[in-house]
């Protein structure tokens, strides 16, 4: 019932365009049927054609893409890349994103989608890369924005709070705006992951639900899920989705921005 849970929650917030992770062949058979009903959005993938990417002569399926609102926004173009320094997860590690343009006015914006290695979840052996990943996210995100010269909106599960120093890195390297610290009014800001109060070595550890939003998540303002802009986007509101529906959905609750493009 996950995807029911995540496709209601997009329908309730309306987002004209989302980053999202791990979605993996069954998410996107998912939203395809969803795509069907007519009295609901018609969220699309911007790969919705071309799920799959080639890997060492493997073809593997792209689980951090974009998804977005057709009746609001229109793709002009996407691009997904592997991080040089991605650990031994195929399908994740990656960054996808868009140029989008606004129906209601022109206005072209970008939005990238990143999900950066975990530290934990590597073979024995591997080497982390955490800090060299997280300069070479700061060089995408300044040459998307020198080179298209529009507001960028960077979203992404970055498996690291604010201040583990890959992702200061990232903020100093980027020079783009952590948008929750930067906003005119805010919401709930807390850890975005939320497995509860169980151990990685208990089976049961995975709760779902609002007993899984324990005090401990909602005591700071760091995260491990993050949305950064440059200087053409003004942050309006933020905040963090709590609803049942989202926390059944994922172990990571969604959090989105409302803002102006300059």
């Amino acid at each position: 019932g996950r995807d029911i849970q995540a496709w209601d929650t997009l329908q309730t917030f309306k987002p004209d365009v989302i980053g999202v992770q791990e979605f993996d062949d069954e998410w996107y058979s998912a939203f395809k049927k969803f795509k069907n009903n007519a009295d609901s959005i018609s969220y699309t993938a911007v790969n919705e054609n071309e799920i799959k990417y080639a890997l060492n002569g493997n073809q593997q399926t792209i689980y951090t893409t974009l998804l977005y609102n057709p009746e609001t926004v229109t793709l002009k173009e996407w691009k997904h890349t592997r991080f040089k320094t991605a650990d031994t997860n195929t399908n994740c590690r990656s960054y996808t994103y868009g140029v989008f343009e606004r129906i209601e006015n022109n206005e072209e914006f970008i939005v990238i989608s990143s999900h950066w290695n975990h530290l934990d979840s590597s073979l024995d052996g591997t080497i982390q890369k955490d800090k060299e990943q997280a300069e070479e996210t700061a060089e995408v995100y300044k040459s998307l924005s020198n080179g298209y010269g529009c507001p960028v909106i960077a979203v992404g599960d970055m498996n690291q709070i604010d201040s583990h120093h890959s992702y200061k890195t990232l903020v100093n390297e980027s020079e783009f705006i952590d948008l929750k610290y930067e906003t005119q009014e805010r919401g709930l800001v807390c850890d975005t992951y939320h497995i509860g109060n169980g151990k990685s070595y208990e089976p049961d550890k995975w709760y779902r639900g609002i007993d899984s939003l324990i005090d401990s998540l909602v005591s700071t303002d760091e995260a491990r899920d993050h949305i950064l802009g440059n200087d053409r986007v003004e942050s309006l509101y933020y905040e963090t989705v709590t609803t049942e529906r989202a926390l059944d959905s994922s172990d990571h609750m969604p959090i989105f921005v409302d803002v102006n493009l300059k």
